[in-house]
């Protein structure tokens, strides 16, 4: 991507911890001698334009999605087109956006504006760029809520070129930014259409779609005499949930009872239950002296474990399978430990039939509760399953473990890839914005950009989405192979 780029040929000292050496015709500057700092309020019951929190603007792209709800500020800070947020809390983040509008900030902002030494153009890239948020983020105070000082910030030494040369920067890095951009787009969409197609060959395969043995339909099939499962393999079985399992619920360990000791047995709650595995960064514990009186509920590896409390969220059914990691632990309430009856079902086949769409198309219309919706042990037990022999349930495990192994290898690739794209473009700007890398020659010869200063796209776009079509379909046929 950067072919032909080359280090300036004459170079200086440039006095600053952060930069180190710059292009010897750069001049050198307090931020502070180049940007005011705008404080003009406004208050939003009279004015109605954009509004922009922290929230509202994405770690290092500087990309903002604008709001017009009401905040629950009263008094916001006003900016101008032009003008460049920093966000001040957590600077780490890289909250940094250039407004391509008039709108109006929380307080948590900085809002520096340009003077004719600088383009704005350049200083946000110059702002956003890792030497500098590393350089602020040194010099933050507070614990929990660390935050960067406007004197600090704006006592910092920066260099610039002469105009021009700032804009050809700009127009460079615009550049560049459009095409990793597109490139990790086409991987994210790489990544959600084998999600897609895993999920879809699991349902074929757990509600009697597809034969695994040999990729088609089995030869003939009965009505199942409900409107789910519909029609099932001629040799498979329909029943309730509760004949194959054994299901119980945690316990109500009173909370003033916790603890956080290491040596002590964590609890699993709901908000430990994640869409196929189980996380316990948010843990808390149980005295591990009082185990004993609660060995109904201590887990083994193998169980399987619902949230019961809100159990679909965007990414799935949040079931998953405790592994020997997981293990000791406590079952809270309101939290189902599923345990497959031997000889009737396998923890393997279980697992992705609540995991799966028929599960949770079944769950949806049956929640109770209004603000957090929630199952009973009686509607998990009522789910009813079309099941196959135990051989059958088995064959269909090694199938889908192999399929899901080969689809898993591509993902963590393709997610490789979007880190090292995203490490690159960090560098790449860290280079070019301190003058460790002369773009004044490539620049000239970028294609086009659009108003925005970003590189029309569509047609890239449409190309890399049939890359990633492409892409899925091949990583299909292997699986099938």
């Amino acid at each position: 991507m950067t072919r032909g780029l080359t280090a300036y040929a004459e170079m200086k000292d440039s006095g600053v911890d952060w930069l180190g050496d710059v292009p010897a015709h750069w001049e050198v500057r307090r931020l502070k001698s180049v940007v005011s700092q705008v404080s003009e309020q406004t208050d939003e019951r009279q004015e109605s334009m954009p509004y922009v929190a922290l929230e509202h603007i994405e770690s290092w792209t500087g990309r903002v999605s604008l709001h017009f709800a009401e905040s629950a500020e009263s008094q916001l800070k006003r900016f101008e087109s032009g003008d460049i947020l920093f966000g001040k809390l957590r600077p780490y983040l890289a909250k940094v956006a250039r407004a391509n509008c008039r709108g109006k900030c929380v307080g948590e902002f900085l809002v520096l504006r340009a003077t004719n030494w600088i383009s704005e153009h350049f200083l946000e890239h110059l702002l956003r760029s890792k030497p500098f948020i590393d350089w602020i983020n040194s010099s933050t105070f507070g614990a929990r809520m660390p935050r960067a000082d406007w004197q600090f910030v704006g006592s910092t030494k920066l260099a610039a070129p002469p105009l021009a040369e700032q804009t050809a920067i700009a127009r460079f890095l615009d550049h560049m930014d459009g095409r990793i951009q597109k490139y990790i787009r086409a991987k994210e969409r790489l990544i959600a259409l084998l999600d897609e197609y895993k999920q879809a060959l699991i349902h074929q395969a757990v509600t009697g779609q597809i034969d695994v043995r040999t990729g088609e339909p089995y030869p003939e099939y009965k009505p199942s005499g409900d409107e789910w499962p519909g029609t099932i393999p001629s040799h498979w079985d329909v029943m309730r949930l509760g004949k194959v399992i054994n299901l119980t619920v945690g316990f109500p360990f009173k909370s003033e009872g916790f603890s956080h000791a290491d040596e002590d047995i964590r609890l699993l709650r709901g908000i430990n239950v994640a869409p196929g595995q189980l996380r316990w960064d948010d843990a808390v514990r149980w005295p591990a002296s009082d185990i004993a009186r609660f060995a109904e509920f201590q887990l083994s590896a193998g169980d399987i474990i619902l949230g019961m409390d809100r159990p679909i969220i965007g990414s799935g059914v949040r079931v998953a399978m405790v592994n020997e990691s997981d293990v000791p632990s406590l079952l809270l309430q309101r939290v189902a430990r599923i345990r497959p009856i031997e000889g009737k079902l396998t923890c393997e086949f279980a697992i992705r039939l609540l995991s799966g769409s028929s599960f949770s198309d079944y769950l949806a219309p049956i929640f109770t509760g209004i603000s957090v919706p929630h199952l009973s042990p009686e509607q998990i037990r009522g789910f009813r399953v079309a099941l196959p022999s135990l051989a059958d349930q088995e064959a269909i495990g090694e199938y889908l473990d192999s399929i899901a192994d080969r689809i898993t290898r591509a993902v963590s690739r393709a997610r490789a890839q979007i880190a090292l794209l995203r490490e690159y473009r960090t560098c790449l700007i860290a280079d070019v914005v301190t003058g460790k890398l002369d773009v004044r020659e490539a620049a000239p010869e970028l294609p086009g950009t659009n108003a925005i200063g970003r590189e029309e796209d569509g047609v890239d776009t449409i190309q890399a989405e049939s890359h990633s079509h492409r892409a899925g379909h091949s990583i299909a046929e292997e699986a099938n192979a």
